[in-house]
């Protein structure tokens, strides 16, 4: 037992000798294994630095400085030194206007600017107008470099025997720097994917009027006032070009007063008189803002409206009329009348003058009393006789990121009239119903079919129109159906066929399923971040309390609303009826009935009455984003909206079932069997309901007939 124990013990004690012997070992030499290890790729990244800073620092310096010169003797017409590169540019053969069997819609190939001749050079002033004129890499980006093209330009046209817009290539072709192809000979293709994403062309500067076969050029914008002779001829060819722009909205289109630009005297408008209108923002100070209502202008007023009169007259317009101080503000009768007849207004006058640079305050940039900017150059060079310059950036960018767009009163007046004269920060831009022209432009030239390069398209419909005024702000929620109450007016007048029918701005459909009846669009949505899509909060929601929640007007986010097609799919489970004013109830069972209601939605009140299958739901214990059904455990319901805000916090509310999938079987991942859209709605103490989101159940169908209808308030 003894020499058991001995051996069991030493052979303990030999086996912890063994093992932290060579654990010390190992520990002594893991720095060394480890720098071992890494030592190559130290090695590799200090070469890949070194070469690094060689090719972007040192080697363009020492070829500066000790490689081939750059410079040859030529020099453009002002002086200024030309690298050799730019100097081999023959201009006679760029704008040489296309030939036989060449492609409309591709750019001549020039010349190929190699990165590794360090382009462009900082010392030559062609390259770096080259180099503005570049395609946008932010977008695309290749190490092959840029191809100077040339490319014919185009625009299009109105045909009157076609009656549609045809696409005429004028003789003439601008110059700009676009990515290398796969090949650098014969054309380079400039698809209209690449040609949104160029800064800007160069073409040549005509300061004398241009030759009937060469009409386009660039036009010098380096000083301080506009055009208005040539503003003038956009007009007077717009007015000529079509009937669509020619004729006068029929009806009464003549506003209730003008403001006479030479007298500063408000007068009662007469038939025949050409007036123009204006467009602009508020902003915080504005004048004294009259306290009484007078047929004199005050002496305090915006720079704005100044700088419009000017225009007005510039534009041998005598008359403007400006919503502030035209119509009575204090006179509920007239202020109601006038909105109700904005459409009539804006589509009355010659013209809409827009202020897209800031508030009121700022006045309208090439004026004489708001000169642009002195700094305001634009990048020309004069080489082989030939002024070229750079066209500046996009107006319709500028417009798109101004204050102007962001406002909700300012959707009408623009979507409304039928031209429209954005005064830009560098430039005027100019929209009528079948072209567009940029001031330092000679020519309404489009690559694409200038239809589509609009802000304001003629031919959006009612869920257009709302999708874009509801991503717009108010100053004042209660402004919400005022604001756009003209672009309805327009709608109900302009579809005689198939007129706009809605109900507090909810659009309302003939039924498929029982005919002769109708139901409102209760459907609608809003756009939400992705991040939302699983939420049950939108921070960002709030509510307007002088609207129903169950219209979108009720609600301050932008909206997607259903077209007819989608309504003509459904088997609507929802009957409705509208409530007046004085308590009756109309119901959507007839088109006379829904015409009633959408021409005086004034007379009603905000209480929609709707009879459908209504669901208890709770809120999920472990989705976020779904509804339990109480009495049908298995069956879930999925939030498509985020239905409520920071200010709700609800674990249970009810649903309304207002319509069914057709017999067609869905089929979405997991989920197979038509869909029922329910309207989710939270009940208030007075007995109202109130909507607070949308959301979608599969697998219903069989359990339909079975859940109880209910009759709801909802407001």
């Amino acid at each position: 037992m003894a020499v058991t124990g001995f051996l069991r013990v030493g052979f303990s004690r030999f086996w912890r000798f063994i093992f932290h012997t060579v654990w010390g070992i190992f520990l002594s030499l893991f720095p060394w294994i480890g720098l071992l290890a890494i030592s190559p790729l130290v090695v590799l990244f200090s070469i890949y630095s070194i070469w690094w800073t060689y090719k972007n620092h040192w080697r363009p310096k020492l070829r500066r400085k000790f490689g081939r010169s750059k410079f040859s003797d030529a020099r453009d017409d002002e002086g200024n030194l030309l690298c050799d590169r730019c100097a081999a540019i023959d201009l006679e053969t760029a704008f040489q206007p296309r030939q036989p069997g060449e492609h409309l819609e591709h750019g001549r190939f020039l010349l190929h600017l190699n990165p590794s001749r360090e382009w462009p050079i900082e010392e030559c002033r062609f390259c770096q107008l080259l180099e503005a004129s570049r395609v946008d890499e932010s977008w695309y980006s290749d190490s092959r470099g840029y191809d100077l093209v040339s490319t014919p330009i185009s625009q299009s046209v109105w045909d009157d025997r076609s009656g549609s817009r045809i696409t005429e290539h004028v003789e003439a072709v601008v110059l700009n720097a676009v990515h290398s192809g796969s090949s650098n000979r014969g054309w380079v293709s400039m698809s209209p994917t690449w040609q949104k994403h160029v800064k800007g062309v160069i073409g040549v500067t005509n300061s004398s009027p241009p030759d009937q076969h060469h009409p386009f050029h660039m036009r010098d914008m380096r000083g301080p006032r506009a055009d208005f002779d040539h503003v003038r001829g956009w007009i007077e060819l717009c007015c000529g070009f079509h009937d669509e722009c020619r004729l006068l909205h029929q009806g009464n289109s003549m506003p209730l007063r003008l403001i006479d630009c030479e007298t500063r005297r408000l007068l009662v408008a007469q038939e025949g008189m050409e007036y123009a209108a204006l467009s602009y923002v508020l902003g915080s100070t504005t004048g004294s803002g009259h306290t009484e209502f007078a047929n004199v202008l005050p002496d305090d007023i915006p720079k704005v409206l100044i700088d419009a009169m000017e225009v007005a007259q510039q534009l041998q317009t005598r008359w403007l009329w400006i919503d502030q101080y035209c119509i009575n503000q204090f006179d509920e009768v007239e202020f109601q009348s006038e909105l109700s007849r904005m459409h009539l207004i804006y589509q009355g006058a010659k013209f809409t003058i827009i202020a897209a640079v800031g508030d009121a305050t700022q006045g309208l940039l090439g004026t004489s009393s708001t000169p642009r900017a002195q700094n305001q150059v634009q990048s020309s060079l004069l080489y082989q006789g030939k002024r070229l310059s750079l066209s500046l950036p996009s107006p319709r960018t500028r417009v798109a990121n101004s204050i102007w767009m962001t406002r909700g009163w300012t959707y009408q007046e623009a979507a409304l009239s039928r031209r429209c004269i954005y005064f830009t920060q560098q430039e005027i831009y100019f929209e009528c119903r079948i072209a567009t022209w940029r001031e330092s432009i000679s020519e309404p030239v489009e690559w694409i079919d200038p239809s589509t390069k609009q802000i304001f398209k003629p031919s959006h419909g009612f869920p257009e129109h709302v999708d874009l005024y509801t991503a717009r702000n108010l100053s004042y929620p209660n402004d919400a159906l005022n604001a756009f109450r003209g672009v309805l007016k327009h709608l109900i007048s302009q579809s005689q066929r198939t007129p706009l029918l809605h109900h507090w701005g909810v659009e309302i459909y003939p039924l498929n399923d029982r005919p002769g009846q109708y139901a409102p669009d209760l459907l609608w949505s809003h756009y939400s971040e992705s991040t939302l899509s699983s939420a049950r909060v939108d921070p960002e929601l709030r509510r307007r309390s002088a609207f129903p929640s169950w219209s979108w007007l009720g609600w301050n986010k932008r909206t997607g609303l259903f077209y007819a097609s989608f309504y003509s799919s459904l088997r609507i489970m929802a009957q409705c009826w509208a409530e007046t004013k004085h308590g009756s109830l109309i119901s959507f069972d007839s088109e006379e009935n829904v015409r009633f209601m959408t021409q005086t939605v004034d007379d009603f009140s905000t209480i929609l009455h709707v009879e459908a299958p209504v669901l208890d739901m709770v809120v999920s214990t472990t989705h976020g984003n779904r509804l339990e059904i109480r009495g049908y455990p298995d069956e879930e319901v999925i939030i498509t909206n985020p239905w409520m805000s920071t200010d709700m916090v609800l674990d249970h509310c009810m649903g309304v079932v207002v319509g069914m999938e057709g017999p067609v079987q869905a089929i979405v991942g997991n989920n197979q069997g038509p869909r029922a859209y329910i309207l989710l709605v939270e009940q208030q103490v007075n007995g109202l309901c109130r909507r607070i989101g949308l959301a979608k159940c599969y697998g219903l169908e069989p359990l339909i007939d079975y859940v109880p209808r209910t009759k709801l308030r909802l407001g």
